[in-house]
């Protein structure tokens, strides 16, 4: 009965997918910060939805592989089924490693949970990215299969335009789900609910003292967005830093631009000689040396 299902209803596969990447998961990444809820509650809306897109990602994997096994086609063959087979991989193992971590209780401790969260995250943006590629190269396959079988077909058909019309919404649609989450959010390891008080609220004393323990007074401490970029990991250069990879930038500029033009009278603009600096007479003997000059070019 089932194979009898696949046979007739391929069309079932992209539906399916979308259902599941392009709706539920969707959903569940935005599930903490577009619907404003509490935490417990963001976090069932949110493995309520992986679960949805875990069963409807493996009936749409399921319809496919008995689709052309019943059809006698090759499977695996094109980048399409290459990026899909990642994706679903990717995602089963993310689905199955947060129910272990985040839902049975005992089975990790805290510090297992607040150490994968921060790779939970970035896992997940990737499984979603690559699921919008596949998304994107399944509808390239298709305008491919449609082109040979009427190779006289407009370009500019129905069909065409509506498969254009899908991959550029899952463009924006990633684009949307990136500007919703935020790149600082995405690899913070600091979303475990605090036990006690918020952060941005401090102790009535003033005192950073007041709770005790040297984990309240980090967590009370004000953060700037420098710190808060050191902490969690994100690539940080302070301004000394800035400033030398500044100059080294374009004194490479320079070398290269004097290497391919014969360009030497460029490094007047930006590098200050002895002779320039003599010349604009900044002291009394810069200024003395400056009328010497003017008096020997005007005797």
């Amino acid at each position: 009965m089932l194979l009898l299902v696949a046979v007739k209803f391929f069309n079932f596969h992209p539906l399916l997918n979308i259902l599941a990447f392009g709706v539920a998961t969707t959903e569940s990444l935005i599930s903490f910060k577009a619907f404003g809820l509490r935490h417990t509650a963001a976090k069932t809306v949110h493995g309520c939805l992986q679960l949805a897109s875990f069963l409807l990602g493996i009936a749409a994997f399921t319809v496919v592989i008995l689709f052309h096994n019943s059809n006698e086609f090759p499977n695996f063959y094109s980048v399409h089924s290459w990026i899909g087979l990642t994706v679903y991989a990717l995602s089963w193992c993310q689905f199955l490693s947060g129910l272990l971590i985040f839902w049975l209780p005992g089975f990790a401790p805290g510090s297992v949970k607040a150490a994968y969260i921060r790779y939970h995250k970035i896992g997940g943006i990737v499984i979603y990215s690559g699921a919008l590629a596949a998304v994107c190269s399944g509808l390239m396959q298709k305008q491919s299969f449609l082109r040979n079988n009427s190779p006289k077909a407009p370009l500019f058909g129905t069909a065409n335009i509506l498969a254009n019309a899908l991959g550029v919404t899952a463009v924006l649609i990633l684009f949307a789900v990136l500007a919703v989450l935020g790149f600082e959010n995405i690899s913070s390891h600091r979303s475990l609910p605090s036990p006690r008080t918020p952060e941005s609220v401090p102790p009535e004393d003033g005192d950073l003292r007041a709770f005790g323990s040297a984990a309240d007074t980090e967590r009370l401490r004000p953060r700037t967005p420098n710190r808060r970029a050191r902490q969690a990991g994100i690539f940080y250069l302070s301004r000394p830093q800035l400033r030398w990879l500044l100059k080294l930038l374009m004194s490479a500029a320079m070398k290269q631009a004097s290497f391919l033009y014969g360009a030497e009278r460029m490094r007047w603009v930006f590098v200050q000689t002895p002779h320039n600096n003599a010349m604009r007479g900044t002291d009394p003997q810069r200024r003395q040396l400056r009328h010497r000059s003017r008096r020997v070019a005007h005797p």
